[in-house]
């Protein structure tokens, strides 16, 4: 099956979503494959790193967003 008829059969919105699951599993980081999202995986870091990565991205969104409106 091509990749265009595996992204459209199981709804996998990005086209690189599978080119990041292919270099996953040829590098064997078979780990990060267990994420549906195409994100990998973050179990080796503490929850305050989770917490603070978490925090980054939702000031990245509120500033962006807020540079939209203005």
């Amino acid at each position: 099956e091509s990749a265009a008829s595996l992204r459209e059969e199981f709804k996998i919105p990005s086209r690189g979503t599978l080119y990041k699951w292919k270099d996953w599993y040829l590098n064997g980081e078979i780990i990060s494959l267990e994420s549906s999202s195409g994100r990998r995986l973050e179990k080796d870091i503490s929850v305050s790193e989770q917490l603070d990565k978490v925090t980054k991205e939702l000031n990245l969104l509120k500033k962006y967003f807020s540079q939209e409106r203005g």
